[in-house]
């Protein structure tokens, strides 16, 4: 018969070194990525912004006529938002609707923000009818 070994296998670990590396590498990787995914998630509050601005230009240029002088009548309430009493669209968490500012079918601007976003926090985004399209800041 053979004799049985009763010596344990060696279990080997890390060295302090090993591991201080590791946390190390750890650490500098979450240092770079966390900025990024934070900016990225800025980025998405300010395309919320611009897509919902986008929609409601919309449906006011369709809702307007040439030569209209009467400014229509845009109201939010809650996130629904209501172009002379009818409800053509609701805001994103989190977006608050200017005024319409109305100088002519032709010449109007609305604005939003977006307390979460990165330009959408401070000057926020506005739709011009005069330019066509969205921009940073507010209506004047």
């Amino acid at each position: 018969m053979s004799a049985v070994s009763t010596e344990h296998p060696t279990v080997k670990g890390l060295a302090l070194r090993e591991l201080f590396a590791s946390i190390l590498i750890v650490g500098l990787l979450a240092g770079v990525a966390v900025p990024v995914y934070i900016n990225q998630v800025k980025k998405g509050h300010d395309a919320r912004v611009e897509a919902n601005l986008n929609t409601i230009a919309n449906d006011i240029v369709a809702a307007v006529s040439n030569g209209q002088e009467k400014s229509p009548a845009l109201e939010v309430s809650g996130r629904t938002v209501t172009l002379d009493g009818n409800p053509i669209t609701t805001l994103s968490q989190g977006v608050t609707l200017g005024t319409l500012s109305w100088s002519s079918a032709d010449d109007w601007c609305v604005d939003a923000k977006d307390p979460a976003g990165k330009h959408a926090a401070e000057s926020g985004y506005k739709y011009r009818a005069a330019d066509k399209k969205t921009t940073t800041g507010q209506c004047a």
